[in-house]
């Protein structure tokens, strides 16, 4: 029998409804369960971790710069459906 390894369990009473919501939204944002959310977050939190933003963070940031938002309407509008091709 291999030895595999025991996770702990933990559970936290009293949680507030519009904590829990907010989570809910973040986890489904992320594209993760809000177990896997929760415990992203005490990762990021723990000490000696470097704090690493997430993709739709980031988008949200780039989403803001008015020279971000132009050079990606202009690669739309300037973009080419390539060449024909015979079958």
């Amino acid at each position: 029998m291999q030895n595999a390894s025991i996770m702990a369990t933990i559970t936290i009473r009293n949680v507030p409804d519009s904590l829990l919501k907010k989570l809910k939204e973040q986890a489904k944002l992320e594209r993760r369960s809000v177990n896997n959310e929760i415990i992203k977050i005490l990762e990021d939190a723990s000490p000696g971790r470097k704090t690493r933003e997430s993709f739709s963070e980031i988008l949200k940031e780039l989403g803001k710069d008015p020279d971000f938002t132009e050079n990606v309407m202009d690669a739309y509008r300037n973009r080419s459906y390539g060449r024909d091709i015979k079958f």
